[in-house]
C-alpha cells in the first residue's frame, strides 16, 4: 500500500506487491564501562511490480553510536542515522525524497540506582525529511524526563 502527496493533499493510493532483500552488519567495542562505540550498516535490494511504491523505501542505512561515561553516574551518546532513498526514476523531482541525516546528543544522570534523569536532542543538522510520507521531521528538537526501575 502506498500513496503520493500532493500538496497537503493525498491523491492516489494503490495496491502492489513488493519484496525486499537486505544484508547488514553491526561492529561494536567496548572498553570497561567507560566508552564504547558501534557502527552498523544494511543494504536493501527492494522490488515492486509498481517502483512508486518504492519512493519512502531505504537503499542503505547507517548508524554510527558512541557512549561515554565521564563518571560512574553519568553517560553521554552520540549518534548519527543516514539513510538513502531507492531512486524512483519514473517520477519527477518533486516526488523524491531526500536522505534522511539525523544527528543526536543525549545524556543520562543516574540520581539512585532506579532513578535517573535524562536529557536528548535530535536532527541537530536541522534537516528536513520523512520517515515516512505526510509525516515530516521535527527541526531541532529536545526531550527530557525521569526514567524509573521496578
Amino acid at each position: 500500500l502506498y500513496y503520493l502527496e500532493t500538496g497537503n493533499y493525498l491523491s492516489t493510493f494503490h495496491l502492489t506487491d513488493a519484496n525486499n532483500v537486505y544484508a547488514g552488519a553491526k561492529i561494536s567495542y567496548d572498553y570497561k564501562d567507560v566508552f564504547g562505540i558501534s557502527v552498523g550498516g544494511k543494504y536493501y535490494n527492494w522490488d515492486a511490480d509498481d517502483e512508486v511504491a518504492l519512493i519512502t523505501k531505504p537503499q542503505f542505512r547507517i548508524d554510527f553510536q558512541t557512549n561515554f561515561r565521564p563518571i560512574p553516574a553519568l553517560d553521554v551518546k552520540l549518534g548519527y542515522e543516514y539513510i538513502k532513498r531507492e531512486e524512483v526514476r519514473s517520477l519527477n523531482a518533486d516526488y523524491l525524497r531526500d536522505p534522511i541525516s539525523n544527528l543526536s546528543l543525549g545524556a543520562t544522570y543516574r540520581l539512585f540506582n532506579d532513578l535517573s534523569v535524562y536529557v536528548s536532542a535530535s536532527n541537530l543538522l536541522n534537516k528536513d525529511y520523512h520517515y515516512y510520507i505526510g509525516y515530516p521531521s521535527q527541526g531541532i528538537n529536545f526531550l527530557g524526563g525521569l526514567s524509573f526501575k521496578f
